[in-house]
């Protein structure tokens, strides 16, 4: 579920913006155009989805270089796979 709802917000988001390449999993994000813009925005609206506050050391774009990285992450928060 985890990855699905991920690959759903990065889409809108890079929609926004014009970037309409299909998302990998493992891919790093920043080759699809994902900037602190997204990064911002994606981390507001996955703290909204999963009514929870990302930690101020998980705010660090390193932690968000692919989808599967941010659901590694995001395990820590809540039992997501």
């Amino acid at each position: 579920m985890c990855r699905e709802v991920v690959e759903n917000l990065i889409t809108k988001i890079f929609e926004e913006q014009g970037i309409k390449d299909k998302l990998d999993f493992n891919q790093k994000l920043e080759n699809f155009g994902f900037n602190s813009r997204c990064f911002i925005k994606l981390v507001v609206q996955l703290e909204e989805f999963y009514d929870i506050t990302i930690s101020d050391e998980d705010l660090d774009v390193r932690r968000f270089e692919t989808i599967q990285d941010i659901c590694e992450m995001l395990k820590q928060y809540k039992n997501y796979d």
